[in-house]
């Protein structure tokens, strides 16, 4: 009986995606992010936009506030990583940008990595909707 492996196709195209989207909208993105941002000004973005205590509790494991919670000045400096925040809260894109629920609007941000004139100014009223989503997880 002859054993006949398949070609991995799959898995090396999945590998390629994934490394792609690390540079866009994963963690890599965001620590790019943040190194190009001064740490004052995001600070004073999660004290305005994010409970102390949840602060406090990403302390305590040793992480900075804007892993977990987007902020305006992050969101700005990088659109795209409106993507990294939905995947980190588990949202499906499709539940996400639902025109039920006011997001569909911001989509154009994680696909485009752009923020459409008409919606800047909800950019910090988007953040503090997610950081309030987010302190409930």
């Amino acid at each position: 009986m002859t054993i006949k492996v398949p070609v991995p196709d799959g898995q090396i195209e999945f590998a390629i995606a994934l490394a792609s989207l690390r540079g866009l909208y994963l963690q890599d993105a965001l620590l790019r992010t943040v190194k190009n941002l001064l740490i004052p000004d995001i600070d004073k973005e999660l004290a305005a936009h994010v409970p102390s205590h949840s602060l406090s509790i990403l302390a305590a494991h040793g992480f900075r506030g804007e892993m977990v919670f987007p902020v305006p000045v992050v969101l700005q400096a990088n659109p795209r990583l409106l993507g990294y925040y939905r995947l980190l809260y588990g949202y499906s894109q499709k539940e996400f940008y639902s025109t039920a629920n006011g997001l569909g609007r911001f989509k154009s941000m994680e696909e485009r990595g752009t923020i459409r004139k008409d919606i800047a100014a909800e950019v910090g009223t988007l953040a503090t909707a997610l950081c309030e989503a987010g302190a409930l997880l």
